[in-house]
């Protein structure tokens, strides 16, 4: 069982970003490297290449159609998330905390507190690894890439917490009923290992 394939809304890496007036304007500016408005190509502020191809733009409009269902179904195995580890100590699944935002729950991942769990990310990782089902660790912190070493950062320790307890369920949107089903047994069995008064919701 793969992590995150999906049927709908992929465009190859791309994105897109919705807005307008000034904030639409900014953005060109920033996606089509900072250029200023100028016969020759010059450069006040840092830019990037960011913008969409014309291909890759297409894909994502003929996917348009999907994204509502495609988020419900997301949301949907958010939901058993946290239905399955609703009475497991130690465990916190990523939701929505905010009344004036809805997440697209594009990922389900958790935090696993090893002390009051009784296991960790890894532990968590190898087992469904084991059984044919991919997790995936949260991004690593950028200042802790091998490549930035050397770079100036301020740290408060938030993101290592998070990459150090953090692990990525299977949330694609194709998931089946018989995929959930299996997920929830092999989950059932693992936590059963570490807790002898698991109650299951």
């Amino acid at each position: 069982m793969s992590f995150n394939n999906n049927k709908v809304l992929s465009t190859g890496g791309g994105g897109a970003l919705i807005c307008s007036g000034e904030d639409k304007k900014k953005a060109f500016f920033y996606a089509n490297q900072a250029r200023e408005e100028d016969t020759a190509y010059v450069h006040k502020e840092l830019g990037y290449n960011y913008r969409l191809s014309n291909v890759q733009a297409m894909l994502g409009l003929a996917q348009l159609p999907y994204v509502k269902e495609s988020i419900q179904k997301r949301k949907e195995i958010n939901e058993l998330y946290r239905e399955l580890f609703q009475n497991t100590a130690g465990i916190e699944v990523f939701e929505t905390r905010s009344l004036d935002y809805e997440s697209n729950y594009w990922l389900s991942s958790i935090l696993i507190d090893k002390q009051q769990a009784g296991f960790s990310k890894n532990d968590l990782h190898i087992y469904f690894s084991a059984n044919g089902i991919e997790t995936r660790f949260l991004w690593k912190p950028m200042h802790c890439q091998p490549l930035l070493r050397e770079s100036l950062f301020f740290w408060e320790g938030f993101c290592e917490a998070l990459y150090e307890k953090g692990l990525t369920l299977p949330s694609g949107s194709n998931l089946t009923h018989l995929d959930k089903q299996r997920i929830a047994k092999l989950l059932a069995a693992f936590l059963s290992k570490f807790t002898s008064d698991l109650k299951l919701g």
